[in-house]
């Protein structure tokens, strides 16, 4: 599955951190909840200040957006960009084929 995000160019640059802070931010899109830059450091189990520099990175590279909290100005929240919600959704799809591919395999004849 590594390979196959490496094969995506939305996704191949993402070290361990920026990838856990990609998949907080996937997540919570699919149950249409936002997320602030704070929130993404505590979802993904770093440090706020390695948050923050992942989260410039990813929007450096235009993988991630951030913007204003509409109800808070405050607050800044963040969202994959509208091409890398699309390379995770096909990681995601790829990743279940081949997951389960492995647990056909394993099952009893």
């Amino acid at each position: 599955m590594r390979r196959r995000r490496a094969d995506r160019a939305e996704l191949a640059q993402s070290a361990e951190p920026a990838w856990d802070i990609m998949l907080d931010i996937y997540a919570c899109a699919l149950e249409r909840i936002d997320l602030s830059v704070t929130a993404v450091g505590i979802a993904a189990g770093i440090a706020p200040a390695t948050a923050q520099r992942w989260i410039k990175k990813l929007a450096a590279l235009g993988v991630i957006e951030r913007l204003a909290d509409p109800r808070d100005r405050r607050r800044k929240l963040v969202r994959l960009s509208p091409a890398a919600l699309a390379a995770m959704h096909h990681w995601q799809t790829e990743a279940r084929a081949i997951l389960e591919q492995i647990v056909r395999r394993e099952e009893p004849s």
